[in-house]
This record gives structure tokens, sequence and C-alpha cells, in this order.
């Protein structure tokens, strides 16, 4: 009699569909190998039946029972008498280099009002991220900006082309450069104390010496 077959499990790359529309994205994942897909519609500027947000993000690796969930538009926003806006987010990612020369890859979760917005797997190649926070005239959103464990919290002004710039560039250059920083001044401190001391006891020898 031969093992189990069941041994080897087959994983499979989840590929981009974000911005396809539903049965596009559907055919896509299916060909891929994915079996268990669900959608979920949400209110949004984007056009109706597009896909604004996926579950596992591109790049990442399931296997083709699992769950993908695709949220698509539903093409209106929850309030139609305000005149529509936008606000542009732009995200400078960090530059980061794999040994093979390559750039890292990282995935950026963007929630506008604490709903999700993107969640996009991206490359770490210096460059801007940019996206479109659609909003209502007059009224501020709330961008919140995740990538390397790093979340960043900024409002929108509420006019039309507002521009919130998110900069990961210098929190990831301020993220290597402070423990080195905190290491030397641990090293220094306890030297300074020892010659303090050092100090307290020769005052002590002369004080007595004195006498």
């Amino acid at each position: 009699s031969s093992g189990p077959s069941t041994t080897v499990i087959e994983t499979l790359t989840v590929p981009d569909v974000y911005g396809l529309k539903q049965e596009g994205a559907r055919s896509f994942l299916e060909k891929t190998g994915f079996t268990n897909i669900s959608f979920v519609t949400q209110d949004s500027p984007m056009p109706k039946d597009v896909v604004i947000s996926q579950s596992p993000a591109a790049g990442e690796e399931a296997q083709a029972g699992d769950s993908i969930k695709l949220i698509i538009s539903s093409g209106t926003t929850t309030t139609t008498t305000e005149k529509q806006i936008k606000s542009t987010v732009v995200v400078n990612l960090p530059e980061r280099i794999k040994a093979d020369g390559t750039y890292e890859t990282a995935t950026i979760t963007i929630k506008v009002d604490g709903g999700q917005l993107v969640s996009q797997k991206i490359t770490l190649d210096g460059k801007d991220y940019v996206v479109s926070v659609p909003s209502e005239n007059g009224k501020s959103k709330s961008v919140t900006v995740s990538l390397l464990g790093d979340t960043v919290k900024k409002d929108t002004s509420g006019k039309d082309g507002d521009k919130i710039n998110i900069d990961f560039r210098a929190r990831n250059n301020d993220d290597r450069t402070k423990p080195t920083e905190k290491e030397s001044e641990s090293e220094e401190s306890p030297e300074d104390e020892e010659q303090e001391q050092q100090k307290e006891k020769d005052k002590d020898k002369k004080k007595k010496n004195n006498e």
C-alpha cells in the first residue's frame, strides 16, 4: 500500500485582483486554482462591482481551498446629498534591498474612518505609493496607514484636492539608528558612575590621611 497522499500540501500565490470586476476577479482566481471565493459589497465611489480590497493580500501564499475574501464597490456612497471630493494620500516608501539585489515586499493597509480602503502587497523601492480617498465636502476623514508594523494616522482637511504626505522613509531610518544611540549612551553611563565613585573614595582617603 502506498503512503498517504496528503503529506505534501500545495500552496498557491494569491494574484492581485484589485481593480478587476467581480466576475473577472472570480475567473482569475479560479484559473489560479482557488475554489473558496466570497464577495462582500461595500459603499465606495469606485465603479460598481470593482474589487477595492482583498484578503489574503496579493503575493501571499494560500491553499486552494482557503477562503479568499474580496470586497467590491457598490458604486455609491452612503451620502449622496453632499458634494463628493477627493483627497490624495502620498506614502513615501522606504527602500529595502535584499541580499540578492531585489527589493523587499510588504503589505500596506490603508483605512478611512476605520473602514478598509486598500490592503495590497507592494515593493519597497523607495518610491511613492499614491491613493485617492473619497470624502464629502467640508468633512475631514481619518486616514490610517499601516506598513512594516508601523501605523501612522492623519486627518484630511475636507477640502477638494487636499494632499496628505506620510513619510515611512524617515521613520524607517529612525528605527535603524535609534538602538545604536541608546547602546552608546548606556555604555558610557556606568563608566561615569564608577569614576565618580572612585573620586569620592579618593576624597575620603585624603581626609583620613590629613586627620
